[in-house]
């Protein structure tokens, strides 16, 4: 491939390059030894062009055949002298090697073509390629880093099957950027198959849909001295590769040449290679039919439309991109960067059409190509220019993208589903996912976290699947497996709490949420099943146990009949143009406690001494009232008495045990609030039980032991549940500890009501 690392801005006028070819016609024509040849025979697949693009320098009358051994000993010497001539103009290197050439009794002709590049015809017919002006010769820099681009959010149009070539006969030095479009074509669902360009590596090319090639290429004189294209392979000619295509080595599809290969370090070195035309590769099954795309991204590969038309009408090439003349490493790199960014849509290159931003057809990206002028430069992302040394005098070869060629005519097919944007909806009554965007007439598959779904529609703009039951990437995929871009699925609708446990008589609140990136207009219905007498209610006029409202948020209230467990279930729907789709169920369960007589749990440690003697320890107690009454505290102050009397003994019908709260009038306890043991104050409690001494007749058993001892005894009460049954009954649940200073507790916990 013709490259030139590093290459300048500055662009000469049209007239600079009519005067270099100028310049370069009258140097011919002054050579002694100089025959220019006007041939008109046909070649490769479309004629030669009038002139032909070759020159001959010199030709004799030696032939017979050339052993293995003389070409290499001819090639070896022609490389020395090449390399040792780098830092001469090329017209100059061209002039020394036809030189040496003439002087060989293996040669029988020689001469250079219009690209600068140098010949030599074998006295067996053979070719010698000479890439003298690979314009990496005349500028050796390191090229253009290839752009780190992200991901994209959608892919494009390209060819119908995964299998795609990515194929890079140049040295690492060249810092071609075909391992990154590699990568790219992997994430966008593409089968990447690196390859290293050998003979046998472009005929291993089966069912291609995409093949990238960066590599030497030049038109160069065949045995019957017409125009044939041929592209550089990785080999290195050998006794052994010499056979195996002894047939295609005669027959003038497969020759030799020379190229300077560069080292790390950047010096260079001549090497032998052997190179191919497109009479080479015959298989009609090297690409897939219509459905495939080549870029030939090496010098002159549209220069004469023979390789493109032999790809196309023998191996079934669909679409064949090219230049037609050398081209700069670094706008060669570039160009395909924005060739792929607009087809992925990585939408990385600047500019991006507000638009119609990718992903494009390469139809689309093409024309962008075209219009995009690159950075710092005069040309657009369809151009380059090159240098060529002639004399003196550089000037710079204008190479231009040429228009693909389409075999048969037929466009690509749309492959990689590119989805644009997501919703729920459904089909007739099926809740499914709806997508729009980019995704071909042959019909795919869906998953979501890699479980299958079904596809209820495919269209090329309409995909719809079927709803999946949790969250996840959902992804789509050709018939041949390319992937679509990612969509995140938010999972089905939901409710929350998802589970609660009421006391008949209670209320609770239940809030449904759509999936994530729902679109349209939401509604939501709402249904109760298990109850008696319960409702659900939106608090703007829906109450029942099924009806429909704008409202995500009810509220389930119960009465002193609804005793067993219940379900709350809600459907969502979304209405759009027009459209209304169910977008899911969600379901909340409802355990009822109906246990809501009070319970008192008392237990007693320690030694309360033998002047009180032990309380009675250890009881459940249930079955009575509660009452508030208003009354005044020890300070005069008004307060309230939540008071909750207990019969151990119901047989006796004593009250035995009595607990109470001292609050403010008319307020209610919170949940949480904190009482102080205290004498009859707002804001403390007592906890009397019974004495053994004067059974059902409650005491307070801490305010005796602090008469008998004089000591204060700590104590602390916390509500722990508020709450109200529908018939107005009020649930207190509170639980409360006391220390004696001699080591003993005084624990209970319990429910109290009241109305």
């Amino acid at each position: 491939m013709c490259f030139r690392h590093g290459f300048s801005d500055a662009r000469p006028i049209e007239a600079n390059r009519k005067g270099a070819k100028s310049l370069r016609a009258r140097y011919a024509a002054g050579l002694a030894f100089a025959l220019v040849l006007s041939s008109c025979g046909g070649s490769g697949g479309g004629g030669t062009p009038t002139p032909p693009e070759f020159t001959v320098l010199f030709t004799n009358n030696n032939s017979g055949t050339v052993t293995f051994a003389q070409q290499a000993a001819a090639e070896t010497a022609l490389g020395n002298l090449w390399t040792k001539d780098l830092g001469q103009p090329v017209l100059t290197q061209e002039t020394a090697l036809c030189t040496l050439m003439k002087s060989m009794p293996v040669f029988q002709s020689a001469g250079y073509t219009s690209a600068g590049n140098t010949w030599g015809m074998y006295a067996d017919g053979t070719l010698l390629s000479i890439y003298t002006a690979d314009p990496d010769l005349v500028t050796q820099t390191s090229t253009q880093t290839a752009k780190k681009m992200v991901r994209p959010a959608i892919s494009g149009e390209i060819p119908q099957t995964q299998a795609a070539y990515v194929i890079d006969a140049l040295e690492p030095s060249r810092n071609t950027n075909s391992a990154f479009v590699a990568g790219e074509l992997g994430k966008a669902g593409y089968m990447p198959i690196p390859l290293t360009g050998t003979l046998a590596d472009w005929l291993s090319v089966a069912n291609a849909g995409v093949l990238v090639n960066w590599s030497h290429g030049g038109v160069w004189p065949t045995k019957k001295l017409v125009d044939e294209y041929f592209l550089e392979s990785a080999d290195t000619p050998s006794l052994s590769l010499a056979l195996t295509y002894r047939a295609e080595i005669s027959a003038g599809t497969v020759s030799r040449c020379l190229v300077e290969v560069f080292n790390a370090a950047g010096k260079p070195s001549s090497q032998s290679r052997y190179q191919f035309s497109a009479q080479f590769l015959t298989s009609p099954t090297m690409f897939k039919n219509n459905d495939s795309v080549m870029f030939n991204w090496a010098c002159e590969s549209t220069k004469i439309p023979d390789f493109a038309n032999g790809l196309e009408f023998t191996n079934n090439l669909g679409v064949y991109f090219g230049w037609d003349q050398e081209v700069a490493t670094g706008d060669s790199n570039n160009s395909i960067l924005f060739f792929f960014d607009r087809m992925l849509a990585e939408n990385q290159i600047a500019p991006v059409s507000p638009t119609s931003p990718p992903p494009d057809t390469w139809q689309q990206a093409y024309a962008e190509m075209q219009k995009v002028v690159r950075p710092n430069s005069s040309d657009t992302y369809a151009q380059s220019a090159a240098p060529e040394v002639v004399g003196t005098m550089t000037v710079y070869h204008h190479a231009t993208l040429r228009d693909p060629i389409l075999g048969n005519g037929l466009p690509l097919s749309t492959i990689i589903p590119a989805i644009v944007s997501g919703q729920t909806g459904s089909i007739s009554t099926q809740p499914d996912l709806e997508f729009t965007g980019t995704f071909g007439s042959a019909q795919g598959t869906a998953t979501c976290g890699g479980n299958s779904l079904s596809v209820l529609l495919w269209t090329p703009t309409s995909v719809e699947v079927s709803l999946p039951s949790t969250a996840g990437p959902v992804v789509l995929a050709s018939p041949d497996h390319l992937l679509s871009n990612t969509y995140n699925f938010g999972g089905n609708v939901t409710i929350s709490p998802a589970s609660t446990t009421i006391i008949p008589g209670n209320s609770t609140q239940f809030t449904a949420a759509p999936p994530k990136n729902q679109q349209g207009t939401l509604s939501w219905k709402w249904t109760l099943s298990g109850q008696v007498s319960a409702v659900l209610d939106d608090g703007s006029g829906h109450q029942g146990i099924s009806f429909t409202t704008d409202s995500a948020t009810v509220t389930l209230k119960t009465t002193n009949l609804d005793i067993s467990n219940m379900v709350v279930t809600v459907e969502g729907f979304a209405t759009a143009a027009s459209k209304t789709a169910s977008i899911g169920t969600a379901s909340a369960s409802v355990t009822v406690n109906s246990n809501v007589n009070p319970v008192f749990n008392w237990s007693l440690s320690g030694d309360w001494g033998a002047a009180i003697g032990t309380p009675d320890g250890n009881y459940k107690y249930s079955g009575a009232l509660g009452d508030r009454e208003t009354l005044t505290d020890n300070n005069g102050n008004p307060v309230d008495r939540l008071f909750f009397p207990y019969d151990i003994t119901p047989s006796t019908g004593d009250v035995n045990s009595i607990v109470f709260i001292w609050l403010p009038v008319g307020e209610a306890p919170k949940v949480g609030q904190t009482f102080s043991y205290g004498a009859s104050t707002k804001n403390t409690f007592e906890a009397w039980i019974d004495n053994p001494t004067s059974p059902g007749s409650p005491e307070d058993p801490i305010l005796l032991y602090s008469v008998a001892t004089g000591a204060a005894v700590p104590g602390t009460l916390t509500i722990t549940q508020v709450s109200q049954q529908a018939d107005g009954t009020n649930v207190l649940g509170f639980s409360f500890i006391f220390t004696d200073p001699s080591g003993g507790s005084y624990k209970g916990n319990g429910i109290g009501t009241w109305k």
